[in-house]
């Protein structure tokens, strides 16, 4: 157990307190995260909500602690199984990411490196934390693959992020992401690179990926934009907006369609939180716009 360690048996696996995170600059200090508390309890899925800019970002990076340049943790703890992350040292964190805690960050080709194959690097976490030798890990890789439903992994293993799409990188994020099977799995706004389709797809994945492995997910996402799409899968989401989080909700249809809540977002869809069924999703129509025709009486319309 790392230092500081406070066993309890009633504890969530994740507690975040009064977290509060600056960066600071040239023209001043710039509140970044300013008093987040919320908690996520193991196997269950949290849903992190709000507008581009409110937080949500540099909230799943303090957990981790990679935070960028000027940024820094001022005050808050980061409680994970009874170990505060935010005054343990760098050794220790280096053995809490990827083995304790996973993270799928929001651009899959930026996070994946160029000049490495998929099997490389998706290999690489298991090699440093399980001891694997690489023939080892390979296999594993491929198992890994397999699991996330990526096309031929055998061939894929020796691909690199280049050759693949949008979503095949995102499941290939994801396979690194679990390789050393965590308790809890960070998806910083995974599906805002994808498509409708596709996003569909990946999120009924990674609640696949959440029954087989038991793992816990904390899912960003921008407020009434994907989260129409990824509301099911959310067993509580707490809202994010100007740095601060709003007390978590249940999900659950809200009988005002102004309330602020995830569940009235899928209603103004007409999407059901209890179902997946995306026959139920009912798009307005546009109505049509009527020119008035000037090219009557001429032979070929295109040249009017």
């Amino acid at each position: 157990m790392l230092p500081d360690a406070q066993p309890s048996n009633d504890a969530p696996l994740l507690a975040v307190r009064d977290l509060r995170t600056h960066v600071f600059t040239r023209r001043g200090v710039v509140k970044a995260v300013n008093g987040v508390s919320f908690q996520v309890r193991a196997g269950e899925t949290l849903g992190l909500v709000g507008e581009s800019g409110s937080g949500k970002t540099m909230t799943c990076l303090s957990i981790l602690r990679l935070l960028p340049r000027g940024a820094r943790i001022v005050s808050g703890e980061i409680w994970l199984q009874g170990t505060n992350l935010a005054t343990v040292s760098e050794a220790a964190m280096e053995r809490v990411r990827g083995k304790q805690i996973g993270m799928v960050l929001q651009n899959a080709l930026a996070a994946l490196d160029p000049v490495f194959t998929i099997g490389t690097q998706v290999g690489e976490p298991l090699v440093i934390h399980h001891h694997m030798s690489w023939r080892a890990a390979l296999r594993r890789v491929v198992e890994l693959l397999r699991m996330v439903k990526v096309v031929a992994p055998e061939l894929r293993l020796h691909s690199y992020p280049h050759e693949l799409s949008g979503g095949m990188r995102q499941r290939v994020s994801s396979a690194a992401a679990i390789g050393c099977a965590p308790a809890l799995l960070i998806a910083d706004e995974p599906t805002t690179a994808l498509d409708v389709t596709t996003q569909r797809q990946y999120l009924d994945l990674l609640m696949e990926l959440q029954q087989t492995t038991g793992m816990a997910i904390m899912c960003a996402t921008i407020w009434r934009c994907s989260m129409a799409v990824c509301s099911w899968n959310m067993g509580r989401v707490s809202r994010c907006s100007a740095s601060r989080v709003i007390p978590t909700r249940r999900r659950s249809c809200s009988p005002s369609p102004n309330s602020a809540s995830p569940a009235s977002a899928c209603r103004a869809l007409r999407v059901s939180p209890q179902t997946s069924d995306v026959s139920r999703l009912a798009v307005p129509s546009i109505p049509a716009v009527t020119r008035p025709s000037t090219c009557a009486g001429r032979a070929s319309p295109r040249r009017c």
